[in-house]
Order: C-alpha cells, then structure tokens, then sequence
C-alpha cells in the first residue's frame, strides 16, 4: 500500500492532499493490491471514508475505474440495508456515499450500433492504428491476454473509465467482467461475462503450433566387415603384417561400432 492508500484507509484528506500534490498525474488512480487492485477511491468508498472521498473526487480521481472484481467505487460501498439497527447512521453515510459516487460517474453515451451475429467494427483512431499496425493485429482477429485468456479483439481505443489505449476482447468463455460496456458506455457488445477490458500492451497473438516438419533420417544399418577372408589370403605374408590389419580392424570396429566382427 502506498501513503495514498493508507490515508485515504484511516479518512484523512489532508495527506491525500499533500501527497497529491507531490505525485505525477494519474497516481490518484493507483491500485492496490490488497484491495483487489482497487484505486484509493475503493479503499475510502469500502471503509464509508466520506471526507477522503470528497477529496480524491476533487483531485480527479476516477469513479468508473472497476478493480480486478470488475467493481467501480460506488459497487464496494456497504449495502445499507446489510447493516443492523443500531448501525443506522452507518447505513445513511453509505447510502449518501454510494448515491455521491453514482452521480460522479461519467453520463452514459449512445451505444455503439453493434450486435451479437454481426458486429459493426467501431473507427480506430490513429493512434490505435499505427498500435495495432506495429504488433500485427487487426480488429476481429484471435488475441490472448496476458497469456491466459483467449477471445476475439473487438475493439481498440481511449475510454471514459481511463486513459491510454484499451482493448476490448470478447473472450470464448464465460470468465469476463461484462458485456462490453463499462459505466454504461457501450463500446462493443458480447454476451455477459464474455467481455473483458486490458491495457493494449496486455494483448498478443496466439502462439502457433507447428508441426515439426524436419524428419528423422534413418540410421544406417552399420557396415559388417569380414577381416577373416582378408587375413587368409595374407597368411603368408608375415605376422607383422598380420598384427598391422588387426590394428586396422580395431581402428574400423572403433569408427563403425561394435558390429564389426572378425
């Protein structure tokens, strides 16, 4: 957890402030691990943080960014009517929080003229073209993300929930996060749990088998030399020649295996 995170854990707005002000921009959104990789924003909205809260709204935090459960700030909030009786002024900071934090969402935009049969492919900015262009990818081709997941890219490009390049990927199963939209902006539609969104350096192609098409050359069956037929017809020509081809026999068991025999 960083100092962000903690202060806004224990609801202090002045050191959100503080160390705000001393951080580059976009660290107001940065995740947590401990917390399912939610933004300080779900820490102060899980733990009824209503001055933290206010605060990290101020500075631009953003209420549509969903943690790894695919919950924004406004789902982690207590559910009021989860809460015992004499919780009361508990259950009413939560429903004003949870209210405060819907009301901060991004106003949702007309969605895109897609369908399930067949999907109209959304205009890619020039920037997500030459992206796509330099790893090989077109929109509706296979994608894997992260090494796990695999689906079809169905979209590519700047989002309201957060900045940078996103892909949009409708995955083969069913262990998505929504149906491709997000805060109520529709970027491209699946069926639910099938959509997911990543970071476009998360995305690659698959890995293609190949077979291997180099085949195995067959050994040759070694050579058997008989030195007998050899030897019987140099009998006479002296044992030193004769110790000289079993030398040479020796040399050839030693280069053509075993199999030589004499």
């Amino acid at each position: 957890m960083r100092a962000l995170h903690y202060a806004a854990y224990f609801d202090v707005p002045q050191l959100i402030g503080v160390v705000l002000q001393a951080s580059q921009p976009g660290d107001v959104d940065a995740t947590c691990s401990d917390f399912d990789f939610g933004t300080a924003l779900h820490i102060a909205a899980s733990n009824l943080c209503t001055s933290a809260v206010k605060c990290l709204l101020e500075f631009g935090a953003n209420p549509a960014f969903r943690n790894d459960k695919g919950q924004c700030p406004a789902d982690v909030v207590p559910d009021p009517l989860d809460m015992p009786l004499e919780m009361a002024d508990a259950a009413g900071v939560a429903k004003e929080l949870r209210t405060q934090l819907r009301q901060a969402l991004p106003r949702p935009s007309s969605p895109l003229p897609l369908t399930l049969q067949g999907q109209v492919v959304p205009a890619l900015s020039d920037n997500a073209r030459k992206q796509l262009a330099s790893m090989g990818i077109r929109l509706g081709d296979r994608v894997v993300i992260a090494g796990q997941k695999v689906g079809t890219l169905r979209f590519c490009g700047s989002t309201e929930f957060s900045g940078g390049l996103w892909a949009g990927v409708e995955l083969d199963k069913p262990e998505g996060k929504n149906d491709g939209s997000v805060a109520g902006v529709q970027y491209f539609t699946c069926r639910l749990k099938h959509g997911i969104f990543a970071p476009l350096s998360k995305i690659s192609k698959p890995l293609e088998k190949h077979k291997s098409s180099s085949t195995k050359t067959p050994l040759r069956p070694p050579r058997r030399i008989d030195v007998s037929r050899v030897t019987s017809k140099i009998n006479t020509a002296g044992s030193s020649f004769t110790a000289r081809l079993l030398v040479l026999a020796g040399r050839l068991e030693d280069f053509c295996g075993p199999s030589i025999w004499i």
